[in-house]
């Protein structure tokens, strides 16, 4: 959000500031609608002039139609009024999680204890027809079970819109499971994992009313199953929705491909049943035999593509003997330009996956997703423990590490750059820093924990960043980075302590030390 101050009376400027969103399809007063507080903005700092603006960033990470801008406080407070000459809402069309159903994906009622206009495909038809079932009365279960038509997706949210009339049987208490099953042939069969359970959900206020939900996550499922567990009244007749949408997204892509350079833990492995099976495309087997008893095996693989972000992976089971899958896994990564053993090389943990869910059968994926926003050149894949655990080995059929390239560079050589200080050697100036170069900037007001760097402004003009990359220079490793402050502003900029309002994009703390 920008906030400019307005021509006079600083006591007038904001000092307390909320923003609300709602997605009601129509907002027709003030104090009309549901609205869902997003931020509040708590002592601003004065304004250091007139016609000034202030940036704040904050974390938000669902779409609205509608905002509520509030000003709680006032600098002085202002015995007279509030003013602001303009705010700024900072964001782009929304481009979160979306509905990963559609109509006619495959669905399975709880019962077929429906009128017959009013079955479980209304559920997922994009209209406001409405899903009933009758075996929802009085606090008993019902729902359904749906098939995404995308493959295996990933799911953090859900949508709930309200139906017609009696409000008593919306929805009150949900659960919503999931199931990476080749098939699903009943409500009540297969193998479920809880992902989220959303409790005393508020009354919705009024009918074809939608709420959004929002939930932790770490595992991409092939089917869901939707269960209300009671309903607002609770409604002595039934349960009833008229449209549910389940969001997520896709899984990322595989970073990996067949080919790429593979090092295995040992080469203790039958000879049709190694390494570069992991990695092949097909349900073949990389068995290691290292792997028994709880010990450690695995592979290192070097994506041909070149650097990536990784933020997630997909195992699957190989042809026999369940206990051999892997327990526990750990997912690491490294930058070095070269690995030439197993054992070799520096490596940063990314991931420690522990009790992986037995797989319930035999060429069987699971998906697990993870934060990262470290790129890396090479990654390390261990189980540390098998499902058994084995006396015999550990055993996979397919791995795929699923990402993206990394970012690319939004800065170039030229573009403008102001040190923080000319307390540098003549041929290791600030220009070095950005030059694609492996020359270097040195500054000696580093020393001794004291702060230095620079101000770079991308020639291509505004840009959004989500990572940072850095390369040691040729000698003294103890002058290398251990703490970094990212900021960015909007104002124009003439050099490094020149009164920019600056916000704060990320401090990156206790940087590893490269080798």
């Amino acid at each position: 959000m920008t906030l400019q101050s307005a021509n006079d009376a600083p006591d007038r400027d904001p000092k307390v500031v909320t923003l609300e969103g709602s997605n009601d399809a129509e907002v027709t007063g003030w104090d009309g609608g549901n609205w869902d507080l997003i931020v509040q903005l708590d002592d601003i700092p004065t304004w250091g002039g007139r016609f000034e603006t202030q940036t704040f960033s904050f974390d938000n990470k669902k779409g609205y139609l509608h905002y509520r801008w509030t000003v709680v406080d006032t600098q002085g407070p202002s015995g007279c009024c509030m003013q602001i000459a303009e705010v700024g809402f900072l964001g782009g069309v929304y481009s979160g999680p979306a509905d990963v159903t559609q109509p006619g994906d495959a669905l399975i009622a709880s019962s077929a204890n429906s009128p017959g206009s009013e079955g479980v495909a209304n559920a997922i038809d994009g209209k406001p027809t409405k899903y009933l079932n009758r075996d929802g009365s009085n606090s008993n279960p019902s729902g359904f079970v749906v098939t995404p038509s995308l493959g295996m997706t990933y799911v953090t949210g859900m949508s709930l819109q309200s139906a017609n009339d009696a409000p008593d049987r919306d929805p009150k208490v949900i659960t919503l499971e999931g199931s990476n099953d080749d098939e699903v042939t009943a409500y009540d069969s297969g193998n479920w994992q809880l992902i989220a359970q959303i409790d005393d959900i508020p009354a919705w206020t009024g009918r074809f009313q939608t709420k959004e939900f929002f939930f932790d996550n770490d595992r991409a499922f092939k089917h869901y199953r939707w269960v209300v567990l009671d309903t607002q009244g609770p409604s002595g007749c039934c349960m009833q929705i008229a449209e549910v949408e389940l969001l997520g997204v896709v899984p990322p892509s595989d970073v990996t491909s067949p080919g790429d350079a593979l090092v295995a833990s040992s080469s203790n492995s039958p000879g049709s049943e190694g390494v570069a099976n992991a990695i092949d495309g097909q349900p073949t087997k990389y068995l290691n035999r290292d792997g028994s008893n709880s010990n450690p095996s695995g592979f290192i693989v070097t994506p041909s593509i070149g650097k990536t972000v990784i933020t997630g992976i997909l195992m699957q089971s190989a042809n026999d003997a369940p206990d051999r899958d892997p327990k526990v896994i750990t997912i690491e990564g490294s930058n070095d330009d070269e690995i030439s053993s197993y054992d070799s090389g520096n490596w940063q943990l990314i991931t420690q996956i522990d009790d992986i869910p037995a797989w319930t059968g035999r060429f069987q994926s699971q998906v697990f997703i993870f934060d990262n926003v470290w790129a890396f050149k090479h990654y390390r894949w261990i189980a540390t423990d098998t499902q058994g655990p084995s006396g015999c080995c550990m055993q996979i059929a397919e791995i795929e590490f699923l990402g993206g390239s990394a970012p690319k560079d939004v800065t170039s050589p030229g573009d403008t750059v102001f040190a923080s200080s000319s307390n540098s050697p003549g041929s290791e100036g600030v220009a070095n820093a950005i030059d694609g170069q492996p020359t270097k900037y040195l500054n000696r007001d580093g020393s001794n924990s004291q702060p230095s760097g620079f101000v770079v402004t991308p020639g291509i003009g505004a840009t959004t960043i989500t990572g940072i990359s850095m390369q040691t220079a040729n000698d003294a490793p103890d002058r290398d980075v251990k703490v970094v402050l990212l900021e960015g502003t909007n104002d124009s900029v003439s050099g490094w302590d020149d009164g920019a309002s600056w916000s704060k994009i990320t401090q990156i703390d206790d940087i590893p030390a490269i080798g």
